[in-house]
C-alpha cells in the first residue's frame, strides 16, 4: 500500500549491508550527518523520515540538519502555501477569495505588535529568533500557528467567527491574552486579534491529502510555532505548562 504513495528509500548505515567494511560511527551526530548527505544528494521535494528505536534519534538529528539547509517537506509545502496568502479582512470581504472546503494545511501570521505584547517571555527568546517572519505592506508578521483541516472553509470560520469550543487556536489565545475565568463576551477580543492576521493555506492533491495528518505532525515538529502547544517539541516545557495552567485556571470550555 505504501508504494502507491511513496518511494521507499532505506538509508544504509556504515558497517551494515553493502557498507559492511566501513568503520562504524563514533556518535549519533556522525550518523545523522551521513544520513543528511545521502538525502541531500537526492534533493527530494517531499520526504518523510522514519526511524525505529535508536534510529528515531538519528532521524531527529537528521531532520534538524535538513531544516537548517532548507531541504525537505516543510520547505516544499510552505512555498506552495504562499500562493494562497491573504489578510483575514480580504477573505471575509472579497467573494473572489475562498478557502476551499477540501483538506488543507494552513498557517496563521500574526502582526509584530501581537508578538511584542504577548510573547516577550524569556523562555521564548530562542524560539522567537527562529520563527519565520515576512514583511507585508511595511509591517512585519510572524508565522505563529500551523494546522490542518479536512474542510478548510469550515476551519477558517471556526477560527474567525467561532468560539473556544470549536477552535484550539482560540483556546490558546484566550489563555494567553485574556487570562481570566472564561466569559462568552470575551470572545470578541479574540476575534479582534484574529482579524489583524494573515492566513495562508496549501490544498494538497488527492494523493497528498491522504497524508495530511502526517504532514501536519512533521511540519509542527520541524517548525517553530509558539501557539502550537500540542505535539510541538520546539516549545519550552516551562512556557507550555504555564499556558496550559492559564487555560485550566480560566476554566475554558475545551470540548471540541
Amino acid at each position: 500500500a505504501f508504494s502507491v504513495l511513496f518511494d521507499i528509500i532505506p538509508l544504509e548505515y556504515k558497517g551494515h549491508g553493502e557498507r559492511f567494511t566501513e568503520d562504524h560511527y563514533a556518535n549519533l551526530d556522525e550518523a545523522a550527518l551521513d544520513m543528511y548527505n545521502q538525502i541531500a544528494a537526492d534533493k527530494p521535494d517531499y520526504y518523510i523520515l522514519y526511524g525505529h528505536s535508536l534510529g528515531s534519534m538519528v532521524a531527529l538529528l537528521t531532520a534538524e540538519l535538513l531544516e537548517k539547509n532548507c531541504i525537505g517537506i516543510e520547505q516544499a509545502i510552505l512555498n506552495d502555501m504562499k500562493k494562497n496568502w491573504h489578510s483575514v479582512k480580504e477573505i471575509k470581504e472579497n467573494k473572489q477569495i475562498s478557502v476551499p472546503e477540501s483538506p488543507i494545511l494552513y498557517r496563521w501570521w500574526f502582526p509584530e505588535s501581537f508578538v511584542e505584547k504577548y510573547l516577550q517571555h524569556k523562555e521564548l527568546k530562542e524560539l522567537l529568533g527562529k520563527v519565520e517572519k515576512e514583511k507585508i505592506n511595511d509591517n512585519t508578521y510572524y508565522a505563529l500557528y500551523f494546522g490542518k483541516s479536512n474542510n478548510g472553509h469550515r476551519r477558517f470560520q471556526q477560527h474567525t467567527t467561532g468560539n473556544v469550543k470549536t477552535s484550539t487556536l482560540r483556546q490558546t489565545l484566550y489563555g494567553l491574552c485574556i487570562n481570566k475565568q472564561y466569559k462568552n463576551e470575551d470572545e470578541k477580543e479574540i476575534t479582534e486579534i484574529i482579524n489583524q492576521c494573515y492566513y495562508e493555506w496549501f490544498a494538497p492533491d488527492e494523493n497528498e491529502a491522504k497524508l495530511i495528518e502526517c504532514l501536519e505532525a512533521i511540519c509542527i515538529a520541524l517548525g517553530h510555532y509558539p501557539l502550537n502547544l500540542d505535539g510541538n517539541p520546539a516549545i519550552p516545557d516551562k512556557w507550555k505548562n504555564k499556558r496550559m495552567g492559564m487555560r485550566s485556571k480560566a476554566k475554558i470550555p475545551t470540548k471540541l
